[in-house]
């Protein structure tokens, strides 16, 4: 009977210090700053310059090319 207490006990421990030690190793960082460098910010979730460069240029100079008209409305509803 003590053991399996004395097993509980130890259970509980573990499972607590693992929370613990995962809330204290968490990375999040509070953006106190007033103004955010966009370039900044996406070239550090790792999106490539050039390609950026490339998606800003195409939406900027083809962007009517792209697009396209709805089919029109559905004869078959209402």
């Amino acid at each position: 009977m003590a053991s399996q207490t004395a097993s509980r006990v130890l259970m509980l421990f573990f499972v607590v210090l693992l929370i613990l030690l995962l809330i204290l190793r968490s990375e999040a960082r509070s953006l106190k700053q007033t103004r955010i460098d966009s370039r900044l910010l996406l070239n550090d979730l790792g999106y490539d310059k050039y390609k950026l460069e490339y998606f800003r240029h195409e939406s900027i100079f083809d962007s009517g090319t792209r697009r396209v008209s709805p089919g029109g409305p559905d004869p078959n509803h209402n």
